[in-house]
């Protein structure tokens, strides 16, 4: 009888001795390594065993764990933008600890740029090439242009025409031939552009943001000429064209 109350003892000390040693607590708090600040919502795990416990930092950056039993247990803390933060300590009372969390730089992989870009790859740069030219003979440059998108032109007689890019003509158009501004823009209702366009190997409107390099007077775009370039060699050299009209037909 004397042994079974001696057994019964152990047992009841046994349990209070376990009860005592998950009675600890960890608290502490969490700060920015550099500025010192205090971090709210930082996430703190703390690990013992194959248990674990999950709290977070309050507005003053404390936390607090309690019921923690005695032994190894490990503390991970993080944050947004922040390097984790890990440590393993031996629990044998309960402890304040003090994390500073310091800041992960984000860096970009860089890019890098393979493709060339094609300057004239937008619609504010039209061009007339050569080719084009050639089956327009005959007609004046003002009705070569209204056939391009966003170009209109108008008409004072069989053969005047006067470009009109994007509702606006005259002073506020930009005619640049062989690297030289026509200057005589502010032509009569009887009166076209003086250019003809059949000495030109290309013609291109620019228009959008792409004419403020040809001055403020490119208000509403410019059209640049560019003409058959010289022959390098000697000798003689002509082309010849022919085309008609008939009245009203």
């Amino acid at each position: 009888m004397a042994k079974k109350h001696l057994i019964t003892f152990f047992i009841i000390l046994s349990f209070l001795s376990l009860a005592q040693n998950c009675n600890f607590s960890l608290e502490g708090e969490i700060h920015d390594g550099e500025s010192k600040e205090i971090i709210a919502g930082a996430v703190v795990v703390v690990t013992y065993g194959k248990d674990s416990s999950i709290t977070e930092s309050n507005e003053s950056g404390y936390f607090k764990f309690t019921n923690l039993c005695k032994g190894i247990i490990k503390i991970n803390a993080y944050s947004t933008g922040y390097k984790s933060f890990i440590i393993q300590t031996d629990l044998s009372s309960s402890q304040h600890i003090d994390i500073e969390l310091h800041s992960e730089a984000c860096e970009l992989n860089s890019v890098e740029i393979i493709h060339k870009k094609n300057e004239n790859a937008t619609h504010n740069i039209v061009t007339i090439g050569a080719e084009e030219l050639d089956k327009q003979r005959g007609k004046s440059l003002g009705e070569i242009l209204k056939t391009l998108p966003g170009v209109d032109a108008s008409q004072a007689g069989p053969n005047i025409f006067k470009p009109v890019i994007q509702g606006m003509s005259g002073n506020r158009i930009v005619i640049v031939q062989n690297g030289v501004r026509l200057e005589g823009q502010n032509w009569g209702n009887d009166h076209a552009p003086e250019i003809d366009p059949f000495s030109s190997n290309q013609i291109s409107v620019i228009k959008g943001a792409n004419s403020l390099a040809f001055g403020p007077e490119a208000q509403s775009g410019a059209i640049v000429i560019k003409p058959f370039e010289p022959h390098k060699t000697h000798g003689v050299f002509a082309n010849a064209f022919s085309y008609y009209q008939t009245n009203s037909r």
